[in-house]
């Protein structure tokens, strides 16, 4: 059984005719008020966030980079969003721990994020270590899945992919070590506070001082030194923007 990295599909970031309209509704007025508070625009910013994952996915050992369409059924598909990181050995983990039957498998995850307010001591820097279970069983880039006929729901929404893997959770292994870093920046959709209309340029200002933080001065937790190249170049990503 061959494994297949894939990337979700995503917009055009570096598209010459790239438009805040490309753009969910929800982040329409936040990508014009990025675009008044930073120089670097929303749309490159993401596309850099694009380049650096590509970096980490190009060292992942053995990898076969394939979009959805391309993968034939009965291999295994390790779906991943266009910013997120993988352990070098992601697949030899993976296929250490087949067993006949298996629909696919789970592992741990870190994820990159800051509070949203800064409080008077460090905790604010955080580097979160998520186990399988809890909310939601899958997130971006902690789950493998045999492509099927009806598998692309699975694979292009995680929390179509929890609904499934919780339902039938014996069909998944877990590989219990940290095999995946979510990469969840100043950027996302996350951290744009989907349910919020609008950012005002304080908010992004406060946003991008947290952020640039964080991957300044990260101390890598053991077993993750891997991701170090990747946290550089979000290092230098970050000093490269400049506030207008």
């Amino acid at each position: 059984m061959r494994i297949h990295i894939c990337v979700r599909r995503t917009l055009d970031w570096g598209s010459e005719a790239f438009t805040a309209d490309w753009l969910w509704p929800d982040l329409r007025a936040k990508c014009r008020t990025w675009g008044e508070t930073f120089e670097m625009t929303y749309p490159a910013f993401r596309q850099r966030l694009k380049e650096i994952a590509r970096e980490n996915h190009e060292r992942v050992e053995d990898a076969i980079h394939t979009p959805f369409e391309e993968i034939p059924v009965g291999d295994l598909i390790v779906p991943t969003d266009d910013d997120d990181w993988f352990a070098p050995d992601v697949l030899h983990e993976i296929r250490a721990a087949m067993k006949p039957g298996a629909e696919g498998y789970l592992w741990h995850r870190q994820v990159i994020s800051t509070s949203r307010r800064r409080p008077k001591r460090r905790t604010w820097l955080r580097m979160r270590r998520k186990k399988m279970g809890g909310h939601h069983s899958c997130a971006s880039n902690n789950y493998a899945i045999v492509k099927r006929p009806d598998a692309k729901p699975i694979v292009t929404s995680h929390l179509k992919a929890s609904d499934y893997v919780d339902a039938h959770p014996r069909r998944f292994p877990r590989i219990r070590q940290y095999l995946a870093i979510q990469n969840r920046t100043m950027g996302s959709r996350t951290a744009m506070e989907m349910k919020q209309q609008t950012s005002s340029r304080e908010e992004l200002i406060e946003r991008y001082e947290r952020y640039r933080t964080v991957y300044a001065e990260w101390p890598l937790p053991p077993g993750l030194h891997w991701a170090r190249p990747s946290v550089d170049r979000m290092a230098e990503l970050m000093d490269e923007i400049r506030i207008r």
